[in-house]
């Protein structure tokens, strides 16, 4: 992800950043933004492979664009364009309001809002999507079992402890330098179980040192799918 342009005072929470054909009135171009990710099928295993890229989806490149307009002060995102599904590439001008003027008081945030909160299916939280383009992810499938379909990341939990009647379908590893957040970290494994077919992300360990955080867990599904239930039945 790259960012050209003035960097200013906040404005507006990410979420809060709008997207049009055309600026409104009152506002100034203060940069151009560019991001882009790779979908890698993580069934056979990763090394050293980008977040965004496990996570790649239109909808995270948006929140990456999103979330780095606000921080540069911006309020829109002008002449929005994504390209391409397995290759993603978006871009946007980034617009604020003029430095003579003082900007709106923006409306009170809802009660209990998280301006880190969700901001796309595997993205990492607002303030923080674009550690998806720092953090890497290894995942090492288990000998002998099968490649499994994606699930929804909702269908995704960490659990301490493996569950009776699930199987270990792999061991994955989320590693980023200090300035990672560990819950980054701890989504990035989310992510790959998500992927893999995984529906728990059983025993995650999280270390620090030599100036970089990694966090480490076991993935597993059911050992009988719920196709495999129906057709005996």
């Amino acid at each position: 992800m790259s960012y050209s342009g003035d960097s200013r005072p906040r404005q507006v929470e990410p979420y809060r950043v709008t997207a049009a054909d055309r600026a409104p009135a009152g506002l100034e171009r203060i940069g151009t933004l560019h991001a882009g990710c790779t979908r890698v099928d993580a069934g056979e295993g990763l090394h050293d492979e980008r977040f965004s890229d496990v996570a790649c989806s239109p909808a995270l490149v948006e929140a990456a664009l999103r979330d780095r307009a606000a921080s540069a002060g911006g309020t829109a995102l002008i002449e929005l364009e994504c390209n391409g599904e397995d290759h993603v590439a978006c871009s946007a001008e980034v617009w604020g309001p003029r430095e003579s003027q003082t900007a709106a008081a923006s409306e009170p945030l809802p009660v209990n809002f998280d301006p880190r909160g969700a901001a796309a299916p595997l993205a990492p939280g607002y303030g923080s999507v674009a550690e998806a383009w720092e953090v890497r992810l290894d995942y090492h499938p288990a000998p002998g079992q099968a490649t499994r379909a994606p699930v929804a990341p909702e269908q995704v939990a960490e659990i301490d402890f493996p569950r009776v009647g699930y199987v270990r379908l792999g061991d994955a590893r989320a590693h980023g330098d200090e300035r990672c957040a560990t819950e980054t970290l701890r989504g990035a494994l989310r992510a790959v179980a998500a992927r893999v077919g995984a529906t728990s992300v059983v025993g995650v360990r999280c270390v620090e040192g030599d100036g970089e955080r990694s966090c480490v867990a076991s993935l597993a599904a059911l050992g009988v799918t719920d196709d495999a239930v129906a057709e005996v039945r």
